[in-house]
């Protein structure tokens, strides 16, 4: 049993607050992934520690008291999509503990909606069909002071076609949305992501492990971001990072609805898995201990 003390924060050492769920809580030490357990009072005491933070503090160090609204402590997360859908849920699951977003989409519009509703979040217009401009807003982000303890990949674009049908310009829409982008935007990110020892969460899709008639084009970009995944994890690990796929059926958004349009049926929203279900269980891959790694999950309907 992990137990983290009230208000106890050690200077020497960057501290992070996982949350599993709505209950399971967990307190670890972001430099080494160390949980952080009363046996460090033996080395700081708590006293030593609130002496330090207001001695930061009164230095104008405003990452001295990084703390979540509950009194754990928080982190910062990065969410494409964020307007809606997995990426919205996403958002507000991580609101709802606390933590710092960084909300990013395509539409100014439907951005700051997004951050009023949660109260208030930092924003990124970026388009990722704009790949090559991708670097100058994401290497900005990553040079600011905070680190990236999250960056979660739920933007996505499908276009259904056969492969009769499809075009040169749909394949590459869709490479560009689902794999070039994002690989850009970690590419971006990764000093900052580093130094949390964060973990990158690409939302695939059942696409991503099989193919289906009509989707050769969207199932094939998903392919390759399961393979960026798989690349990822090999390089990355050893700085510390983690990299989640995480593979939904169909699921209640307004992609779902386009891509019924396209199929020519109805969109029936409860018959979908619904987006705060996704939403969950990519939590429970960003907040799992730091002694595992969830690599590959698939979420499907019941029965499917």
């Amino acid at each position: 049993m992990l137990a983290q003390r009230s208000g106890f924060v050690c200077p020497e050492l960057t501290a992070r607050r996982h949350v599993l769920g709505d209950r399971l809580t967990i307190a670890e030490v972001g430099s080494g992934h160390i949980p952080l357990r009363d046996a460090y009072a033996d080395q700081f005491s708590e006293r030593e520690c609130h002496a330090e933070i207001a001695a930061r503090m009164a230095e104008g160090d405003s990452t001295a008291t990084t703390s979540s609204a509950d009194g754990g402590l928080m982190g910062r997360y990065v969410i494409t999509g964020a307007t809606g859908g997995i990426g919205g849920a996403v958002a507000e699951l991580l609101h709802e503990e606390g933590h710092q977003l960084v909300l990013v989409g395509s539409h100014r519009g439907r951005l700051d909606a997004a951050a009023g509703r949660l109260g208030g979040c930092e924003t990124l217009v970026l388009d990722l069909l704009d790949v090559e401009g991708i670097a100058a807003h994401g290497s900005a982000l990553a040079a600011r002071d905070s680190p990236i303890d999250g960056l979660v990949h739920s933007a996505g674009l499908a276009q259904l076609g056969s492969i009769a049908d499809s075009e040169a310009s749909s394949w590459m829409e869709q490479y560009k949305v689902n794999v070039a982008g994002p690989a850009e935007l970690t590419r971006c990110l990764l000093p900052a992501l580093r130094t949390a020892r964060g973990q990158v969460v690409f939302v695939n899709s059942g696409q991503g492990l099989r193919t289906s008639p009509g989707w050769g084009a969207y199932s094939a970009s998903k392919h390759a971001a399961r393979a960026l995944a798989q690349a990822l994890r090999a390089e990355e690990g050893p700085h510390g990072i983690r990299v989640t796929s995480v593979y939904p059926g169909r699921t209640a958004t307004e992609m779902q609805q386009a891509i019924r349009r396209q199929e020519g049926t109805e969109y029936v929203a409860q018959a979908y898995i619904q987006p705060r279900s996704v939403a969950r269980t990519v939590l429970a891959a960003l907040m799992s201990p730091p002694d595992m790694e969830i690599t590959d999950v698939s979420v499907a309907i019941p029965g499917s």
